[in-house]
């Protein structure tokens, strides 16, 4: 492998030590060397303080080089390369919040654009199993399957937003035109004037789309209910509410389940 990027997996593991992404021993860092074979951080290993040499090269079928022993967590890195041909380095942090969300059995949900880039509506946290082991690798790819570079994801939203902008920082080579926010409206400016399906270097394929500016909701607040899954999901599942023509605001006998996440915006689009 190119020394020149062993030297930026080093610089690497210094930010995440630096930025408490991983402490100490906790978490590593990996590589894929080839096909059939990948270098994973030593076992025990400070990553704020490795160097070129340290890393470990192991095999698919589980032999490793001499100078070290890998990382306990080798097994899910080997069987994420084996079985996602698009990926090219792996970092197992423990981060406070990554660590929180995983005690808790949390998924992160689509807070934030990055989410849908990684793929899919969230991503996963998969169910525990003893590290190292074989289990815990199989949970682990279990909790990767239906990734973006499986499937097809859509850029939509405002004009002026930041879509064109973010495929072209994923694909530069792709130089779509973009503009800047009118300083007179306020508004977006209309560059993008179809719908495109672009491939991404990682695999899978990204769709930009026409901005908007203002969007129409459905007069009838019915309607309105129904674009939100998570009523939909219960009403289909049988949940009923005393009153037929129920909003699902503070109704009485509304038999709804109002702790989700979304359910501030719905209520601020109902008033």
């Amino acid at each position: 492998m190119d020394d020149a990027i062993l030297e930026q997996a080093v610089a690497i593991g210094v930010k995440l030590a630096d930025h408490r992404l991983i402490r100490s021993s906790e978490g590593n860092l990996s590589l894929r060397r080839d096909e059939n074979s990948f270098l994973i951080t030593p076992s025990g290993s400070k990553i704020h303080a490795l160097n070129q040499g340290d890393f470990v090269a192991v095999e698919f079928d589980g032999s490793h080089s001499k100078n070290h022993r890998p990382s306990s967590e080798w097994r899910f890195h080997q069987d994420i390369y084996r079985t996602q041909g698009e990926a090219q380095a792996i970092i197992h942090t423990h981060s406070e919040y990554a660590t929180a969300l995983a005690c808790l059995r949390e998924d992160l949900p689509a807070f934030h654009y990055m989410v849908a880039i990684a793929g899919g509506d969230r991503i996963k946290c998969c169910d525990y199993a003893l590290f190292g082991s074989e289990e815990l690798s199989s949970n682990i790819l279990a909790a990767l399957e239906d990734r973006l570079s499986r499937g097809v994801a859509v850029l939509c939203g405002p004009s002026g937003v930041g879509k064109s902008s973010l495929l072209n920082a994923l694909v530069p080579e792709l130089q779509l035109r973009t503009a800047a926010v009118s300083g007179k409206l306020q508004r977006g400016r209309h560059t993008t004037r179809h719908v495109e399906l672009h491939d991404l270097p990682a695999g899978g394929l990204l769709a930009d789309t026409p901005g908007f500016n203002r969007p129409e909701l459905p007069a009838d607040p019915e309607l309105v209910a129904q674009l939100f899954p998570e009523i939909r999901q219960q009403l289909e599942a049988g949940v009923r509410c005393r009153f037929r023509n129920c909003r699902h605001l503070q109704e009485p006998g509304c038999g709804l389940q109002r702790q989700w996440e979304r359910y501030p915006s719905y209520v601020e689009l109902m008033g």
